[in-house]
Order: structure tokens, then sequence, then C-alpha cells
């Protein structure tokens, strides 16, 4: 089956180029001395790129490639080869120019067509892309993976009916052919349409009804679609045509117990455990039933066994890692991820390609525990072993953001959009990094133009919207947000955006009910409820804001603001006693908390006692220095003692921060959901 975008055809242009490790170090060897033997040779330059090529030495493949040009200017193969280095380095437009020239020497080569489409995608030219890969149709019109091809491309463009189209022509030059059924099938999984899916798949299941891999893709499609027992019958099938093989046992386990057959599908892992009595496979399935019956100890027993039987297994150990997370053991899923990085450095002689890659595996599994800065450290490591590593940068660059440094956090993740045409994720996380320097209208295009990448994807239509909103396109953010919540209607984040706006906007009431809805989605999320009440309360019903904040206090007891604005409330109703009650409990319960103490701080200055206060906003003052209403309200209590020097500085401090400004009072200026 023909690879995704970009994957073989680039390999096609450096010939040799899959070989590496051990063996792409003898063939470099050898190279070597054919460019010593005569070095005047553009074969011998064109080999020896291809070697380095192999081994991910890039930089020294295109001074390679280059030289095989300089000696052979009509060598299609040089070309093609520099500019596959080319685009490895991130150099798209220059990669477009070489495989350019390879076609215009050798215009009626498919594969230099769909090299040369494969580049202009990657230098974000689609339209001529789209074209490349349909002139190479062209040229090889009944070969159904060239179709396949193009359909990848339209497919990665976000074009789903057009790909749709490619794979269909593919499947229609040989409606015999269960290859083309499948691919289609394939398309359609990755589409999430996997009642469709299992359609193509049960028509290659028919014109090749013997063979056990047909079963298998069907069940799987089935499975995700949810329809385990008819996954659990297909892989039945795949059993019976090939019963010695363990990994159709697990799989036919694994749609058992999802069936809710846990007792069957334990037995058809058993059963494979007795066919495999040293793999670590079966016991990793084992392990996750048992945890998925709640039986911890005994999963964690069959991880430890999988790991006893193939120690130097880095998918092993790294599965043990996930369990033991997944259990809330983080410490133990840590040690146990970094055990497995530490064998797949090892792999191909721990070339740094190889070393690299692991460190990008770790450094997202360390992300998913929250150690950021450990995180950090792995992609730092991954960047400095293979600097044109996009997804090591993409790393630095999420971690950076993470932890506040969002200037390199933009920086990290510019050099791997730079490196890689990037996908919604990166846009949608250098859009972030734009909005919190402070730069939203640069955000704004990430996100329209992740939002175009991934047209599903309601996450970058709901940074597009908080975007818009941050450069005063209050429709047009209330549209992005629109449209996110149609995506995703059971996804709380874009209704709390939503009603964000809203309520800036003096829309209090609506966004009381968007609240209310994000509340239903997410009960157990003190941070909705609080901002319900300070909807509920800005709309004038009161009664309904003290119980969206006690609400808030019941989930988290120590969210200050809830008891803040609860205190508020009351006191606005003359309830003092209450409302000073309600602070205190605010300070106590969150002791570095600034919102309870400057609520309480007012209180003191209304009640005529401003040397109180003046303790509280002093100590506010020190735990939030940069909050505009700290400083307003200590020059309040400042003039009401007399002492106006500092009550004015005290103001001035206020007014170069912004007094009143969105996101001093608690909950508004919140990160983007």
């Amino acid at each position: 089956m023909p690879a995704r975008m970009g994957e073989s055809k680039e390999a096609a242009a450096a010939p040799g180029a899959e070989a590496g490790g051990a063996s792409g170090g003898a063939a470099l060897a050898q190279c070597d001395e054919d460019v010593r033997a005569d070095p005047k040779s553009p074969r011998a330059h064109e080999g020896r790129g291809a070697a380095l090529y192999s081994l991910g030495r890039y930089r020294e493949a295109l001074a390679a490639y280059e030289e095989a040009a300089r000696l052979d200017p009509g060598s299609a193969d040089a070309h093609g080869g520099r500019g596959s280095a080319l685009s490895r380095l991130g150099r798209h437009e220059d990669a477009v120019e070489a495989h350019g020239q390879a076609v215009r020497l050798d215009p009626d080569n498919a594969d230099r067509r769909e090299t040369l489409g494969e580049a202009l995608f990657r230098a974000g030219r689609d339209g001529e892309a789209a074209e490349a890969h349909r002139q190479a149709v062209r040229l090889d019109p009944k070969n159904p993976h060239r179709r396949y091809q193009l359909g990848l491309l339209l497919e990665e463009m976000n074009r789903p009916r057009e790909a749709l189209a490619a794979y269909d022509g593919a499947a229609g030059l040989d409606p015999g052919d269960p290859d083309a059924h499948e691919m289609r099938g394939a398309f359609l999984i990755r589409l999430g349409r996997h009642r469709a899916a299992a359609r193509s798949y049960a028509r290659a299941v028919w014109l090749d009804p013997d063979n056990p891999d047909r079963h298998v893709e069907r069940g799987a499609a089935l499975h995700d679609a949810g329809r385990h027992r008819a996954a659990a019958r297909s892989y039945a099938r795949a059993v019976r045509l090939d019963p010695d093989s363990p990994d159709r046992h697990v799989w036919l386990g694994r749609a058992l117990a999802a069936a809710g057959r846990a007792d069957e599908g334990m037995e058809a892992m058993n059963e494979a455990a007795r066919l495999d009595p040293s793999g670590a496979g079966p016991r990793l399935a084992i392990g996750e039933a048992l945890i998925d019956r709640g039986l911890a100890a005994e999963g964690i027993a069959s991880y430890d066994e999988a790991v006893r039987l193939e120690p130097r297994s880095a998918g092993a150990r790294g599965s043990r890692g996930e369990a033991l997370q997944r259990l809330g053991r983080a410490d133990e899923a840590a040690a146990a991820y970094a055990e497995a990085a530490g064998l797949e450095e090892k792999e191909e002689g721990g070339a740094a390609a190889v070393v690299a890659a692991a460190r990008v595996r770790l450094g997202g599994r360390l992300a998913g525990l929250g150690r950021h800065k450990e995180a950090l450290a792995a992609f730092d490591e991954a960047a400095r072993l293979e600097p044109e590593s996009a997804a090591a940068h993409a790393g630095r660059g999420g971690m950076l953001h993470i932890l506040g440094r969002h200037k390199e956090a933009f920086a990290a993740l510019d050099e791997s959009a730079r490196l890689v045409r990037p996908g919604a994720s990166v846009l949608c996380a250098r859009g972030s990094a734009l909005l919190a320097l402070g730069l939203p209208g640069r955000a704004a295009r990430d996100f329209r133009l992740a939002a175009a990448r991934s047209r599903g994807d309601h996450g970058a239509h709901t940074l597009l919207g908080i975007a818009y909103d941050r450069i005063g396109r209050g429709k047009r953010a209330l549209a992005a947000l629109g449209r996110a919540i149609r995506m995703a209607p059971r996804n709380p984040a874009p209704r709390i955006a939503r009603a964000r706006i809203l309520i800036g906007a003096g829309r209090a009431g609506e966004a009381a009910a968007e609240y209310r809805r994000a509340a239903r989605l997410d009960g157990s999320n003190a941070g909705v409820r609080r901002e319900l009440g300070d909807a509920l309360a800005s709309a004038g019903r009161t009664r309904k804001a003290l119980a969206a904040y006690d609400g808030a206090i019941r989930l988290d007891p120590k969210m200050s603001e809830a008891h803040a604005a609860k205190g508020a409330i009351l006191l606005a109703a003359g309830r003092k006693r209450e409302a000073m009650a309600a602070f205190d409990e605010g300070v106590g319960a969150d002791p570095g908390g600034a919102a309870a103490l400057v609520a309480r701080g007012v209180a003191l200055i209304i009640e005529g006692r401003p040397e109180r206060a003046l303790a509280d906003l002093d100590r506010a003052a020190s735990i939030s220095p940069d909050m505009a209403l700290v400083h307003s309200q200590r020059g309040e209590a400042l003039l009401a003692l007399g002492r106006t020097k500092e009550a004015r500085a005290a103001l001035d401090r206020a007014a170069s921060l912004g007094a009143g400004r969105r996101g001093d009072r608690a909950g508004r200026g919140a990160a983007p959901p």
C-alpha cells in the first residue's frame, strides 16, 4: 500500500535511501571509495548523496547531489536528489526549483511529477501540487496507486470529496482488486466514517475471503464504529483462517471484551499467550484487560511479565508506563518512559536521528504527565541532535508556551513550521503564543489557516473566535465560536469562550444561558459555575448568582474568587455580617489568593476601617502586583488615612496598569480554553 503523503517519493528521488543503520554506513563507505576512484563521475556522487540521505545526513547529501548536478547538469536523478535533501532541510521553495528541473529533464516520468507535487504542497502551493499529481495520473492512467497518491494529497488539503473521488477512481480501475477497496476503507477511517469504511473492507473480504488480514481490517473498522459484536465475528473468521497467530487471538479478545463478553475475551488472550509463551504482546493485552476490569495489581503484574519476557523491548516498557499513568502512578510511569527511551536510543547503533526521535517520544509522554520542564529538556536534546526535526521544535514550542516563555515558544514553533508544512496543531500553538505576546491580529491569521487545514477542528475555530474578540471584531468572534459549538456540541470550551465575549458586550443574560449549558456539560468545573455567577450578577439576578457561587465553592472550597464574589453581592444587599464571613472564608481557604483580600479590603473601606483595609490590600499587592484594582483600592485607603503622596503613587500605578480594564475581575482574561 502506498505511503502517506511525502513518505515514499522522497526516497524514490534518492536511490538507495531506504538503507539505514549499519547497512547505510557500509553503503557510504563503498560510495566514498567510488568517489575517490573517480571524482569526476556524477553517478558516484549521486550514490554518495543517496547513502548520506539514508543516514539522515541531509546537508552532506545536498552537497553530494549538487556536485553530481555540477558534473552532469542534465541528470534528472541529481536534481531530484537535490530537491529531496532541500525538502528535508526545510528549504521548500528551493526544493520546488530542484524537482521542477528534474521534471523538465525527464517530463514523462510520473514519479518525478508526484515528487514535485509533494514539494509544492510543502511550500504551501496547494493548487500547483494537485495539478502535478493529476499530471502523474495522466502519464500513468492505469496505475491505481497514482490516484491513491492524488487522494492522499487532496485529503491533506482538506478536500475530502475530491479525495474520495480519487480513491474511487483507484478502485474503479480494477474493481476486482481488494487492495483498492482496502485503501478506500483506510481513507474513510481517517475521515471518521467507520461504518462506510467497514463496507469498503467488506468488499475487500468478499473479493479475497481466504486472507485473514482482510477480516482483521474489517474487524478494526467495525470495532471503531462501535459494532463490537460484528467486529468479534470478523476477528473470529481471521482466527479460523490463521489459528496459530497470537495477534489475531488478541484482537478477538479485545472485541469480545468490548461486546460485554469479558470472560470469553480473556480466554482468547490467554490462548494468544499459550501460542506465544515468550512474547510480550499477549501479556500487554491481558494487562490492559485486567485494568479495564478494575484489577489493577493483576494488570500491572501482567505488564511486568511482558517486560521480563522481552527486557529489551522499548514498546513493552512504554506500554507499562502508559498503564501506570492511567492508574495515576506518575513517578513510576515517568521511570518506565525513561527506560523505553533509553532502549530506543540504542537502536540502529544510536544514530543521532534515532536518539532524537526517542527523545521526542519521551518529551510527549512527560508532557502528558504534566512534567513540562522535564519534557522541555527532552525536546531540547532532540532539537540539538537533529536540528531539522520539526517534531522536536514543535514540542519545544508547546512546552515553552505552557511555561510562560512565549517569545521563545513562538520562535520554536515558527522553526517547526519552516521545516515542515505545519498542521492545525502547530498553527494553533503558534497562534496561542502570539496571543500571549499581545499580537492577536497575527494570531488570527494562524488560527484561520488552522481552521482551513482542519475544517472539523473545533479548537481552531474556538481560538479564532478569541483572537477576533481581542482585535475588536465581536461579530466575527461570535460567528467563529458558533461554528465551534456546532462542530463539538458536547465540548464546553467554545461555549465558555462565547459566554465571556457576550459578557464583554453587555449581553449578560445570553452569557448566563451559555454558561449554564457549559456547566451541564462539565459538572465538575467550579470555574464555570463561578463565571455563571458573574453573568447572573451582571444581569441583576442576585439570588441565582449566589446559588451559582455556592455551587462553585462546593466543588472547590479554596476558590477565593467565588467567596469574594459571593461576599460582594451580600455586601451590596446590606447583609454586611454575611459578606464579611464570606470574605473571611475566602482568605482562609486560599491564603495565597488576592481576590478575597481585595474584596475584604473594599468592604473595610466602605465600613470606614481604612487601616485594616490597607493591611489586606498591601498583602494582595504582594501576591498580585500587576492587578490594577489592588492599587486603585490601596489609593482609596491611603487617601482615607490622609497619606496623600502615597495615595497618588498608588493611583498612578493603577492607571498605568489600566484600572478597570478587562482582566481585573477574577475570571476575565483567563487562558483560552
